[in-house]
């Protein structure tokens, strides 16, 4: 029984409803991750500029998507709600926009199932929480099958307004996702498959016309996408800026080429691994997506698989439309099964787009089969609805990886630093995530330390007397931490904390001075040399002072140097412990009579009270934790700071 007018768009409005609550309830639950920290950052930057960034990161991704999100969150604001609702509003479009495209193919029952599968699909609730642009490309492929099947409807009659409003979806789609590129694939063949259709008429040259302009315009279409990312896609391939017109980005690719910038890896698999994980891949994650089973997976899949077949063997299904959804589902999932040969970042997602073609199937043949088998349909139903509730209610109470949630790093370092600091950050997704959960009136001076520029950083360097170190499962005495070692060097640690993988660390630069007014002799043979400290600083400040070390024998025990503020009762406020020059000088490493220049710096808490607050010094064994004495004592009185507020 059809519906009124009035009662359809009824229930395609609560179905609109229902998909929005679905994909915003807890959508800043989980903690931002990689990707999103990366379209963060190059959101931020100007587009000019943001190729020569995507060199430095290994970054080829497009950049329509990071623009609109660019343009959304100068907007609304850069909070992890807010960036990822644009991927909810294109997924609310979407479901629109494939509500139109499923009323022109079939009917309006069959788009109500639709866009009813696709709201409460796990895949497509996921993909719509995240900052990334896969939400756009499906939105951009939906409407580009609208517009092309009307033109197809009129024989591709001209109509430059369908035809302009084709080419810039699909630059839409490009910009959002270069696999989005297939798809456009997709649209040239079932165009060839119209030009040599006999039924339609013999070949003539108004249908040779219509397939080159249609040809020419996707080519248009897609060309500044690819103009755009050109010189730092073969920047990344060839290791120097190639010109478009040389056209060899065939023949400079190598594995070891894609190994460099991430994009797979040397290691090899079996022909029947690679099927395998594939194909496990693809089910898993467009029956219950990345947050559900496998096993949930291939139970869908099998409950879903008839209705699918059955609608691709609708007889009712036009020939064209047929070829069409054979081809939709055929060319991306041949293809994305040979680049995992080869690629092993390949991921199915980055063929998400072809989830509306499997959609429109099922459609139909459930609105097939409900004329004959209606408990059937009801049994189906029931069980994915079932299987696919158990999977929200996981996604849901998912809080994500805990050692890779940055939230109380950014809080900590957004409390810490002030005007004035630079930050370095080994990645640049760090930087998105300071942008998304810093409270920070004013945006902190950026360093992207990718490769060992340390020329670039000595220049950012000059006359900056704090900097930060954020690094990502290393901290700066890691042999492999370049970066921390170069700048242990030179500058004082003054705070170092690990949140999870996070780690960050504020070097303080010192004043060095090897004339030294006042020496201490410890009983083991060390002499420790000081000037007074008498200063002034604000909180929040850093306090650094150098020490002349040396000993006339050689040590066999190691021993670190502790450095605290105390109030006038003795109290301490915040110490600080390391070994000689930021530990990279142990004193089983000195040579006699070696001379030590050693930087130790405090961080002052910005909720320390004004006043006067004492400095002292020591060492202590790292074998027995006993302090060393000295002709000082235990501990030796370096002078005070006056705190202001």
């Amino acid at each position: 029984m059809n519906k009124s007018y009035s009662e359809k768009h009824v229930l395609t409005a609560i179905v609109l409803l229902g998909a929005f609550l679905l994909r915003v309830f807890r959508i800043d639950q989980k903690p931002l991750w990689w990707d999103e920290g990366r379209n963060i950052f190059f959101a931020t930057l100007d587009w000019r500029i943001a190729p020569n960034v995507a060199v430095r990161s290994g970054d080829v991704t497009p950049p329509i998507y990071r623009f609109l999100l660019g343009l959304w969150a100068d907007i609304l604001g850069y909070s992890p709600f807010c960036i990822r609702i644009l991927s909810v509003f294109f997924a609310v479009v979407f479901l629109a926009i494939l509500y139109r495209l499923v009323s022109d193919l079939y009917e309006n029952n069959i788009a109500m199932i639709s866009i009813s599968i696709a709201a409460v699909s796990p895949t497509l609730v996921y993909y719509s929480q995240e900052a990334k642009g896969y939400a756009l490309m499906l939105l951009a492929v939906t409407l580009s099958s609208l517009i092309y099947h009307r033109l197809y409807k009129t024989r591709f009659v001209l109509d430059i307004k369908h035809y302009l409003f084709l080419g810039l979806v699909n630059m839409v789609g490009a910009g959002s996702h270069y696999f989005y590129l297939l798809f456009i694939v997709i649209q040239v063949v079932l165009m060839l498959c119209w030009y040599v259709d006999r039924n339609q008429g013999y070949v003539t040259r108004y249908k040779l016309y219509k397939l080159m302009s249609l040809m020419f315009l996707q080519t248009i279409a897609i060309s500044p996408v690819l103009i755009y990312g050109w010189s730092s896609l073969m920047t990344l391939v060839g290791g120097e800026p190639t010109s478009l017109s040389s056209l060899n980005l065939v023949s400079a690719v190598s594995l070891d080429d894609l190994a460099r910038w991430g994009a797979t890896t040397l290691e090899t698999k079996t022909f029947f691994e690679v099927i395998k994980d594939y194909v496990f891949d693809f089910v898993r994650e467009y029956f219950v997506g990345p947050i559900g089973s496998l096993t949930q997976a291939f139970v869908v899949m099998v409950l879903l698989g008839v209705p699918l077949l059955l609608g691709l063997q609708q007889q009712n299904l036009r020939p064209h439309n047929k070829n069409e959804f054979v081809l939709w589902l055929l060319i991306p999932i041949v293809l994305g099964g040979l680049f995992s040969f080869v690629f092993s970042y390949y991921y199915p997602r980055f063929i998400l787009f072809v989830i509306p073609a499997i959609i429109i199937l099922i459609a139909v043949g459930l609105s097939k089969m409900w004329l004959y088998y209606r408990r059937v349909v009801l049994v189906i139903s029931v069980s994915v609805l079932s299987l696919w509730a158990h999977v929200f209610v996981n996604h849901y109470n998912d809080l994500g990886d805990i050692d890779e949630d940055w939230r109380d790093a950014i809080v900590y370092f957004s409390d810490k630093q002030q005007e004035g600091d630079l930050v370095l950050h080994t990645y640049d997704w760090m930087q998105g995530y300071i942008r998304s959960y810093g409270k920070i009136d004013r945006e902190p001076d950026y360093f992207y330390v990718s490769g060992l520029d340390i020329r670039g950083l000595a220049n950012k360097l000059v006359n900056r007397e704090k900097v930060w170190l954020l690094d990502y499962k290393t901290t700066v005495y890691d042999p492999g931490s370049l970066y921390g070692s170069w700048m242990r060097e030179r500058y004082a640690i003054a705070d170092i904390r690990q949140f999870g993988n996070a780690n960050l660390t504020m070097f303080v630069q010192p004043k060095i001075s090897k004339d030294k007014l006042n020496e201490t002799e410890f009983i083991n043979g060390i002499k420790l040399s000081w000037n007074e400290v008498e200063t002034y600083v604000n909180p929040g400040e850093a306090i650094v002072v150098d020490v002349l070390l040396r000993s006339s024998e050689e040590l066999v025990d190691n021993y670190q140097l502790f450095f605290h503020l105390l109030d006038s009762s003795g109290k301490l406020i915040v110490g600080n412990d390391t070994g000689p020059k930021n530990n990279l000088k142990p004193t089983t490493t000195w040579t006699p009579d070696e001379e030590i220049i050693s930087a130790h710096a405090l961080l002052i808490p910005k909720t320390v009270d004004f006043g006067q607050y004492g400095l002292q010094l020591g060492l202590y064994s790292t074998v027995s934790g006993e302090r060393l004495m000295s002709t000082e004592g235990e501990t030796i009185e370096i002078g005070y700071v006056i705190v202001e507020k």
